[in-house]
């Protein structure tokens, strides 16, 4: 349930899907890199990583007055913003989808096309089940033994990163 349940997360805050996106990778960014520093008696993991993402998002907020300039605008500094994103950034944002996509391919189809459909697609979960032609009862549980099965997926993925 991670990425899709931060990249919810996220755009609460942002109200705007590409900018989700981005909060939501820079998160990851900021989680791979302190993961060590996680210490499990003080929260759950999903409740970590919740908490960046919403230092994330209002970061990205004050921020947002930076990217709305155009490339020979100025802030009231006299600065340029800085919105070019430079190769180590864009390397690890690349692993982060790769390693989104491997784990959304593990799932069995049925829970990857709700899990899509819910968060990539914001629908809820009446519309999910309107869209799939099942039970609402049935996508609930697609969802919820999906984003079950992502997390435990994405929690070895941090495990081996770090032996």
């Amino acid at each position: 349930m991670s990425a899709p349940g931060l990249l919810s997360h996220a755009w609460r805050f942002v109200r705007s899907r590409e900018a989700a996106e981005e909060v939501v990778q820079e998160s990851f960014i900021g989680i791979w890199r302190n993961a060590g520093h996680f210490d499990q008696s003080r929260s759950q993991a999903m409740t970590w990583m919740s908490t960046i993402v919403r230092f994330k998002s209002l970061d990205y907020l004050r921020g947002e007055k930076r990217y709305r300039l155009g490339p020979g605008d100025h802030d009231a500094n006299g600065d340029q913003p800085d919105t070019a994103m430079g190769p180590e950034a864009a390397a690890e944002m690349s692993q982060q989808i790769v390693i989104m996509n491997y784990h959304l391919a593990s799932l069995h189809p049925s829970q990857r096309k709700v899990i899509e459909l819910a968060y990539f697609s914001e629908l809820s979960h009446s519309e999910v089940a309107r869209e799939m032609i099942a039970p609402l009862g049935t996508v609930k549980t697609h969802i919820r033994r999906g984003c079950a099965s992502l997390r435990k997926h994405f929690e070895s993925h941090a495990i081996q990163g770090q032996q």
